[in-house]
């Protein structure tokens, strides 16, 4: 059985993570992006996605979703001029949102599912894996450990 506790607090220490990033400056060590889109994009999906999502799941009996992530936005635009520290407290409280609805989420809540195109059926412990994979894609993305670019 999946410890939905230790998911939360997974995901709640990510913002710690973030925090103590020293990313480089040249967007070269990025993949060509710069830190604070690449984080931006973060904060962005929690908020746009991810916690859209959870909500979905609570009232709509097997959602279906055809993407995983929002296109056509224009993350040099939204975040290309933002300073660093600017977008972490942004992560920081998308973040927050996401762990405070997960932690107030009745054990009958976790039991919700979904269907995804790709990922196939998915319960909210499953989506909170797929949150935490793209996050430490990213995050090693911001390490220069190389990861794929959105």
């Amino acid at each position: 059985m999946v410890d939905h506790a230790e998911l939360v607090q997974r995901l709640e220490e990510t913002t710690s993570l973030v925090r103590g990033l020293q990313p480089s400056l040249d967007p070269v060590d990025h993949e060509g992006w710069p830190r604070q889109v690449i984080l931006g994009h973060i904060a962005y999906v929690d908020q746009h996605v991810w916690l859209p999502r959870l909500h979905e799941m609570a009232v709509v009996e097997l959602p279906s979703w055809d993407w995983w992530e929002p296109a056509g936005v224009d993350w040099q635009g939204l975040y290309g001029e933002k300073a660093w520290a600017d977008v972490v407290k942004e992560f920081a409280a998308a973040r927050a949102e996401t762990v405070a609805y997960l932690r107030d989420l009745p054990e009958h809540g976790w039991a919700r599912r979904a269907h995804h195109a790709v990922f196939g059926e998915l319960a909210v412990a499953g989506l909170c894996e797929e949150i935490l994979t793209h996050d430490f894609d990213h995050l090693a993305q911001l390490r220069g450990h190389g990861s794929h670019a959105h």
